[in-house]
């Protein structure tokens, strides 16, 4: 829901839900929620929605009862009454005064109070009466003044949404469980236990220690998206305290999958959703680019979303990838400049193998420069014919 509502706020110019509830938000076969009912949504200018639009009474923000100026903060009002319901399921119950007009224009100052009195009470019960890590942000977010409310990506950015270590990230200790996960070029990755779950975590041959280096990854950590892999932060193994990239864990990759039963309508869902993760890595500022597509970084969570992973890799080893060969687009083979289209041309390759579950074979050859920034003219060319050959087939 706050992925939705900040889509829309971000617009220009933004789109205001203006009628938020449990009743609009569909949830789909995978469990996605779906924002819905745009029937109230109006464009986000300083004045207050027609009757027609106002939000039901019990998601109403003080500004609406008053009849004060109203901007995307309204979505924001209803989006901390929405947490609340769907934390326990229980809505505060309106006193109506006799000052309530017919027209709705106004609910007494009273009213208001007692309800906001109300919210407060509820948010300090969230978790069965345990201080919840949502309490401040709803609370924050049922403000009576609208400008202390915070911005959906103000949300998402906050440590609650953003990892599971209470703020103290690069200070956590994780515990390997004994289980390596995989093995690749650039280093392994081990099953981890912080408190009481198990996270993924990858630890590096080579591991850069200039903060310079690691300004990409720390942004990294800050980003989130439904198709791409969690990262939460930089933390230290607890035997023999070297550094790991903890992340969330995903056991089973797009390669494992394929080798399953996967129909045609599935494998085009799984290539949308990283379509739509790697159209939110190019459009960061700077882009991301992956450097290392493959089917092996795709994973497929237990809804069965495509997750794009390894990402994280093309800051902290960016001078050493190449990306996988078969995957790699002719500039990068041939060592020249190159940008986030040698994503695409994976993606191409990707969805070529998906589709009719195929991978062209790779036709070695024995000329190239050290380093592996090279391969021959003729060798992009005979893959360039491989590859067509196999387009046709589709």
């Amino acid at each position: 829901v706050l992925q939705g509502l900040s889509h829309l706020h971000s617009l220009k110019p933004a789109i205001i839900h203006g009628g938020l509830n449990e009743n609009n938000v569909l949830i789909s076969s995978r469990e996605v929620a779906k924002i819905t009912d745009f029937g109230n949504s109006f464009l986000a200018t300083p004045i207050l929605p027609s009757a027609a639009k106002r939000p039901l009474l019990e998601y109403m923000p003080p500004e609406v009862m008053r009849r004060d100026r109203c901007n995307e903060k309204v979505d924001i009002f209803s989006l901390g009454h929405l947490t609340l319901y769907i934390m326990n399921q229980q809505k505060p119950h309106l006193i109506l005064g006799p000052t309530f007009e017919e027209q709705g224009k106004l609910i007494a100052r009273s009213e208001v109070e007692r309800r906001a009195n109300h919210l407060e009470k509820m948010a300090r019960q969230l978790d069965g009466g345990n201080t919840h890590p949502l309490s401040a942000i709803v609370t924050n977010c049922l403000s009576d003044d609208k400008d202390l409310r915070p911005s959906c990506k103000n949300i998402l950015r906050s440590d609650f949404f953003t990892n599971p270590f209470d703020g103290n990230i690069q200070n956590a200790v994780v515990h390997p469980t004994g289980l390596t996960l995989g093995q690749g070029e650039y280093g392994k990755v081990l099953e981890v236990r912080y408190k009481t779950k198990t996270y993924a975590a990858k630890k590096y041959h080579l591991y850069p220690t200039h903060s310079s280096s690691l300004t990409p990854v720390m942004r990294m950590i800050k980003m989130r998206h439904p198709n791409i892999l969690p990262y939460y932060g930089m933390c230290k193994l607890a035997t023999d305290g070297s550094k790991v990239l903890v992340m969330r864990r995903i056991q089973i990759n797009l390669t494992i999958s394929l080798q399953r039963s996967m129909k045609l309508p599935k494998k085009v869902e799984v290539l949308n959703d990283v379509a739509n993760g790697l159209h939110f890595l190019h459009n960061q500022t700077p882009a991301i680019i992956h450097r290392n597509l493959t089917a092996n970084n795709v994973l497929l969570d237990v809804n069965g979303m495509a997750r794009i992973s390894d990402f994280a890799d093309s800051s902290i080893v960016a001078s050493l990838i190449h990306g996988t060969e078969d995957y790699m687009s002719p500039e990068a083979l041939e060592g020249k400049e190159h940008n986030d289209r040698m994503d695409t041309f994976a993606f191409g390759h990707l969805s070529v193998y998906v589709i009719i579950q195929h991978r062209p074979v790779h036709l070695e050859c024995s000329e190239h420069e050290v380093g592996g920034k090279v391969i021959l003219r003729t060798e992009v060319e005979r893959r360039k014919y491989h590859l067509d050959e196999m387009k046709s087939k589709l």
